[in-house]
Parts: structure tokens; C-alpha cells; sequence
């Protein structure tokens, strides 16, 4: 199906950023779809919209450094004509300030079937103005190495995370 084709590519993406951090020394774990995709679902099973991951905010010029080299930037993608749209600096300021993630990072893959890959990096569970907070920094301290360069949150962070993001997208 399209959707495994695409999760399948995305996974792929996702092993190459977490290499890409752990040679670089940058602790990251994926959360959300993409840690859920082969334990709890099948790459056919749940679309994934992007690649979520959290990285201590310490490293947040690191980590975006490294997606930089990795071809990623900040934007939006454009289907019309296969690029990313610029996100003017102004915006990505405020963004950092007023988020509980980067600016959304994007790669073109030059694959129709998967034209684009979305990441976002996470530092913290809550946008600032929530009046909560979780940061990352707790989360990594309890992670668990899976196989290659993956590293998974323990369940109950696992749990935490995801009861998170449901509360925050309603």
C-alpha cells in the first residue's frame, strides 16, 4: 500500500537521522508514530505525518546542524514544484520561543511515491504558555537502546509522551 511504501521510506530516514545523532554524540529518541511502528502497528497500519523526535534543548544547534547536513531545512513543503518553502528568520525567532519544538524541518526525496520527509524535534512535551512542562532532559534519562543506533523511551515515558500529545491535538 502507499502508506507502508511511505513508512517504510520514513523508518529508513529515521535509522539515518538516529545514526547520523549518535556519531555526532546528540542523545535524540523517537516518540510518537514512528517509535510506535513495528512494536504496536505495522508500517501499513498508521500513516505517519512526520518523523517526531526528542533531543535535550542543550542540543538544539547540534541537532539542527546535523539535519542541515543532511539535506533538511526549515519550511514548508511545496507539492506543485517539489521544494521547500523558506520560513522567514523572524518566524523561526519566534518560533523557537513560543514552541515546545524546532521549526519544522523538511528533505526533499525526489520519490513520487514519498516526495518529501518531515522531522520534528522535540525538546519538551509543552509549549511554554501551557503551564506545564516536561522536558526532554527527564524523558532521555530513562530511554532504553534497541537494536542499531534506535533507542526507545520506557514505557511509561512512552505512555507519558503519547497521553501528551493527545492532550495538546485535542
Amino acid at each position: 500500500s502507499a502508506t507502508e511504501y511511505r513508512n517504510r521510506r520514513w523508518l529508513e530516514e529515521a535509522e539515518r537521522i538516529l545514526l547520523t545523532f549518535e556519531k555526532l554524540g546528540i542523545p535524540i529518541v523517537p516518540i510518537k508514530g514512528g517509535a510506535l511502528v513495528g512494536d504496536v502497528y505495522t508500517p501499513a497500519e498508521r500513516y505517519m505525518n512526520d518523523l517526531d523526535f526528542l533531543i535535550p534543548r542543550s542540543f538544539a544547534s547540534d541537532a539542527r546542524s546535523a539535519l542541515f547536513s543532511l539535506d533538511y531545512r526549515h519550511g514548508r513543503y511545496e507539492p506543485a514544484n517539489q521544494t521547500i518553502l523558506r520560513v522567514e528568520p523572524a518566524v523561526l525567532r519566534a518560533w523557537t520561543f513560543q514552541n515546545h519544538v524546532l521549526p519544522n524541518f523538511y528533505r526533499v526525496t525526489h520519490d513520487d511515491r514519498s516526495p518529501y520527509c518531515k522531522v520534528q524535534l522535540g525538546h519538551n512535551l509543552f509549549d511554554p504558555y501551557e503551564g506545564f512542562e516536561l522536558s526532554s532532559d527527564e524523558l532521555l534519562r530513562n530511554h532504553v537502546r534497541g537494536s542499531g543506533a534506535s533507542m526507545r523511551l520506557t514505557l511509561p515515558a512512552s505512555l507519558l509522551s503519547i497521553i501528551t500529545h493527545l492532550y495538546r491535538e485535542g
